[in-house]
């Protein structure tokens, strides 16, 4: 009878777990040969292919004889196990040479289409490191088996250079590489995998954030959105390449604020004060106040730093403005102003964010673990003082230009004149006994891991070598 009938004989039977054994002994070993443990609920049905009940483990060897002595005799076991499983049985060896065989076929397609869009060498060394790390995008490469993504996405890193798409929107960009104006978005695959070749390029990490990815695309001329992330301007007076910027100087003869988005930056080469001095405030009713009480340069970004807001500041810094920052003292506050230190640590100056500031009032405002973890990270003595203070309470702030935030812990006065002796503040917080265990705890933990991977590795090297003995012998013997 034939390997096939077999096979539905033994579909028929409660011998799933018994026969998925054979197939792992097989991959392992590139022989039918080992033996099986039956399992409680399989034993009936196994007893009637052997002839008897199994008390102990079953050798593959002598299940194989009682089909052969069976009315399906003589029987191809390979032939039996790939008509049981509806696909081809491969050792592991096999699937190796398979997946090498797929690997060396992706990789001559990604280069073919890297030599169709005539790329540079930057883009064909992310390219390479991608597909020999398994980073950089190289999940979203595997997922589109013809690739399509990485060739519309080569395309547009290929068009980057050209002066046709400077200051181009996104949406029309991706249009324009795809046919789709999405192909880009943020959360795509074909945005993620643009990204990280821009990133690459730029020899940065990946953005972790919507303010970092599109700075990033702005870098390479590509616009996200000329609409979102206004901020306000009085005072400032924004120069074209010709002349003043007609609508910020409307509203400045007019003694109004004017609101300024990435569409009006567009053209803009300089943003400068009657004073060579701006102050930068995050708070609408701050600014509000501020501009009826004195005749100043004054900005207002409206919490966290937009792409426009970053745009202008830069604008300023090259313009060599001295900019003047008031923002909260809470942990989203002091990030903020260190975003800030970060663009230029040499024209931006931080006002009424000192530790007299800090020092001027007290609540009992409970700050919750995540957004303490916002001060996890190197920082500058001079704003995020906060960084060494342990978990406590912080003020609610009132509506002036001095919104400051305090903190009730007899440690901070000491604290704080370590600090004023240092330039810059270690990460994160006070080194305790309880960070001492946590962090031994975590570095047992790494090295448990290490070796148990290690243990792994030599296991399959040495099963690797077991299975090639028996090709040799095999082949020798033949």
């Amino acid at each position: 009878m034939s390997s096939k009938e077999c096979a539905e004989y033994l579909k028929a039977k409660n011998v799933s777990e018994f026969m998925n054994t054979i197939k792992k002994k097989y991959g392992s070993y590139n022989s039918f040969t080992g033996t099986v443990r039956v399992k409680e609920n399989e034993i009936k049905d196994i007893t009637g292919i052997l002839g008897y009940r199994p008390e102990k483990p079953v050798k593959i060897d002598e299940f194989i004889n009682c089909l052969n002595s069976s009315r399906f005799g003589p029987i191809d076991m390979k032939e039996i196990m790939e008509y049981y499983f509806g696909h081809k049985i491969l050792n592991n060896m096999e699937k190796m040479m398979l997946i090498i065989e797929r690997q060396n076929q992706l990789k001559n397609e990604m280069d073919n289409i890297l030599k169709c869009h005539n790329s540079s060498k930057t883009v064909s060394a992310w390219a390479d490191e991608m597909f020999y790390t398994g980073r950089s995008g190289f999940p979203v490469v595997l997922r589109d088996k013809k690739l399509n993504t990485f060739n519309q996405v080569v395309y547009g890193l290929s068009l980057l250079n050209s002066n046709e798409f400077q200051n181009i929107p996104l949406a029309l960009f991706a249009s324009k590489i795809s046919g789709n104006p999405h192909f880009l978005d943020r959360d795509s695959d074909g945005g993620k995998l643009f990204v990280y070749a821009l990133s690459f390029i730029n020899k940065t990490e990946y953005p972790r954030g919507a303010k970092d990815w599109k700075l990033l695309l702005k870098k390479y001329g590509i616009i996200c959105d000329e609409i979102a992330g206004n901020v306000v301007i009085y005072n400032v007076h924004l120069q074209n390449s010709k002349e003043l910027h007609q609508g910020a100087e409307g509203c400045y003869r007019y003694n109004e604020p004017f609101i300024c988005s990435a569409a009006n930056l567009k053209d803009v080469v300089s943003a400068i004060s009657n004073d060579n001095n701006v102050y930068i405030v995050e708070n609408e009713m701050v600014f509000s106040h501020l501009q009826k009480e004195c005749n100043k340069a004054l900005i207002c970004t409206s919490g966290q730093l937009s792409t426009t807001a970053v745009s202008l500041i830069e604008l300023l810094i090259n313009s060599h403005q001295e900019i003047y920052y008031a923002g909260d003292m809470d942990p989203e506050g002091l990030m903020i102003a260190y975003g800030l230190y970060k663009l230029n640590s040499e024209h931006i100056h931080f006002w009424h964010m000192n530790k007299d500031d800090y020092l001027k009032a007290i609540s009992n405002e409970e700050i919750n673990e995540q957004r303490m973890s916002l001060l996890n990270s190197t920082v500058h003595q001079k704003h995020v003082a906060l960084a060494f203070v342990e978990r406590d309470v912080f003020s609610d702030f009132p509506q002036t230009a001095q919104r400051v935030n305090l903190h009730r812990n007899r440690r901070l006065p000491c604290i704080l004149r370590r600090l004023t002796a240092a330039r810059m503040m270690p990460a994160g917080r006070p080194f305790t006994l309880r960070r001492l265990a946590l962090l031994g705890r975590r570095f047992f933990g790494l090295l448990s891991a290490c070796f148990c991977s290690l243990c792994r590795g030599f296991y399959r090297c040495f099963c690797f070598l077991v299975a090639c003995f028996r090709c040799t012998i095999h082949a020798s013997s033949i």
